[in-house]
């Protein structure tokens, strides 16, 4: 009789310790989860400041053409004023 007592308790031992083994896995697995689950976000928003950065770039450089642009626009018209002032000029 004494000997089926230890044996229980024994067993309900063993079985405590499996039971407590099983939470510290889930844990482990939510712990896996939550860190995945943080590491996808950051990528995300990394990606996201990347996009940002990329389109601010280029709107800038945009800008910067469309200047150009312009100024060399105002050039060109300087230099054919210029030019036709210069041949009134030669033809008086």
């Amino acid at each position: 009789e004494e000997e089926e007592e230890e044996e229980e308790e024994e067993e309900e031992k063993e079985e405590e310790e499996e039971e407590e083994e099983e939470v510290v896995v889930e844990e482990e697995k939510e712990e896996k989860k939550k860190k995945k689950k943080k590491k996808k976000k950051e990528e995300e928003e990394r990606r996201r400041r990347k996009k940002k950065k990329k389109r601010r770039r280029r709107k800038r450089e945009e800008e910067e053409r469309r200047k150009n642009k312009k100024k060399k626009k105002k050039k060109k018209k300087k230099r054919r004023k210029r030019r036709r002032r210069r041949r009134r000029r030669r033809r008086r």
